[in-house]
């Protein structure tokens, strides 16, 4: 692995991982709607000029319907259920079990006939990703 590639894994691990460590301290100052609704306006700002720039909120508007649809199934729910799960479960336990959902997502593909080749280095990353994860939040 290049130096740059070595620098950008860690950046992602740091980007990704934070947001767990502020949600936890978050827990303690607003509920779980409050948190999700703050977390998703966040986002959405962040993102909407990338969106405007390229032209693509008229397409979405089109099809509102079914992103309305995607947002509460992918995005509302699990963040939901998530951010009330961690007023029970540590940060850590919240950041493994949702460092497993490439794992998961591996085992339903194979379940529905959706199989993905992505042989031994796949797998193994998969593997060494997760055991990362459990290696980290292991107390």
């Amino acid at each position: 692995m290049s130096r740059r590639g070595l620098a950008l894994f860690l950046l992602l691990g740091v980007v990704w991982g934070v947001p767990y460590l502020l949600i936890k301290y978050a827990n303690a100052s607003f509920s779980p709607v409050v948190l999700v609704c703050l977390r998703t306006l966040i986002g959405g700002l962040v993102l909407l000029p990338f969106a405007m720039r390229e032209r693509a909120l008229r397409p979405l508007l089109a099809a509102w319907p079914w992103v309305l649809a995607y947002t509460v199934i992918e995005i509302v729910i699990p963040w939901l259920s998530l951010t009330h799960a961690e007023h029970v479960i540590s940060s850590g336990l919240a950041a493994l079990l949702i460092a497993a959902t490439p794992v998961v997502g591996a085992i339903l593909s194979r379940l529905t006939g959706r199989d993905e080749e992505f042989g031994a280095a796949g797998t193994a990353g998969l593997a060494l990703g997760l055991g990362g994860v459990t290696l980290l939040v292991w107390r």
